[in-house]
């Protein structure tokens, strides 16, 4: 395994850190995909459960997770997250939640099956290439019971590459006509992650394109890793898919309307959970997978928040 990456932790400086509590404002798709995740880990919270936050950022789910009262370990490769973090539980005054600076590629500073819930959303398993497989062992490794992690996807961000592709967005100028127009769109359909070739990442770097890679999983390398991990999966979903098939001004007099708001991410989780649809969401999969054999926990028996609200929407 490579030692822990400079430029990642460079990336996830100060200026991402000051960003990130702003991506739900600036980004309708953002907003979406994180309402529906929340409701994917709803279902998962119940009791006084060990909750791992892997790949935390700035406490997103962290935060709230233990203001409910969850022991909750908040991990993070950046320290200006970190920082952010910890300043925004002690103005809330969170006395359950615990801070970490950690690569999710190794996580021997925690036992095995240290956790009931471990969450790693926003793909940081993705941020992990090329050590991506060890990542995902890692996380279940230290996972009791329920895995909730969200990647990035290689059918959500193929349209992406596309545009990006035809645009010539990653081309400096002048290079235009000597390499091949879809070299995005084929290094990430067959490799999973963008190539570029040396000579434009000088460019790439003074323009500011040049981010660490990002690996899109595919459907079956991500349920087989979890399955080699000692995890069945029992939801499998691209969030973001229906809000992504619709309209952009659609999307907007859903945002500025709470009700309309709340019906919509029901009809998403319908939609974006679909077996047919579940690939194709803004560009990540969420997957939330259950330990199987011995010492793994049977499901929980009462309806979940979803179902419950669903009912009394319809009342």
């Amino acid at each position: 395994m490579e030692p822990l990456h400079e430029d990642r932790i460079a990336f996830w400086g100060e200026a991402m850190a000051e960003e990130e509590p702003l991506r739900e404002a600036r980004f309708p798709l953002v907003e979406f995909q994180t309402a529906i995740a929340w409701r994917v880990i709803e279902d998962c919270l119940g009791g006084s459960l060990r909750v791992l936050d892997a790949g935390a950022g700035t406490g997103r789910y962290s935060l709230p997770i233990a203001a409910r009262g969850h022991e909750v370990t908040h991990l993070d490769v950046s320290p200006a997250m970190l920082q952010r973090a910890m300043a925004a539980a002690a103005r809330e005054g969170l006395a359950t939640i615990r801070f970490r600076q950690g690569d999710v590629r190794d996580l021997s500073a925690l036992d095995d099956r240290a956790f009931d819930l471990a969450l790693c959303l926003d793909a940081p398993l993705s941020y992990a290439y090329p050590d991506h497989a060890r990542a995902v062992a890692e996380v279940c490794r230290v996972t009791r019971d329920v895995l909730v992690v969200m990647v990035s996807s290689r059918s959500g961000v193929l349209p992406f590459m596309v545009d990006f592709d035809l645009a010539g967005s990653f081309v400096p100028p002048g290079r235009e006509s000597d390499h091949d127009p879809f070299f995005l769109t084929e290094a990430v359909l067959r490799h999973g992650v963008e190539r570029f070739p040396p000579e434009f990442k000088p460019w790439l770097a003074a323009q500011g394109k040049l981010t660490p890679p990002d690996y899109a999983f595919t459907v079956p390398e991500l349920t087989g890793l979890l399955r080699e991990g000692g995890f069945a999966v029992e939801r499998l979903g691209g969030p973001g898919a229906l809000a992504r098939s619709i309209r952009p001004e659609s999307l907007e007099r859903i945002r500025a309307d709470r009700a309309l708001f709340e019906r919509f991410i029901g009809y998403s989780l319908a939609f974006d959970f679909d077996p047919h649809t579940a690939g194709l969401g803004a560009v990540n999969l969420l997957v939330v997978a259950r330990r199987t054999g011995t010492g793994a926990t049977k499901p929980r028996t009462a309806k979940s928040h979803t179902e419950q609200r669903r009912k009394r929407g319809r009342r």
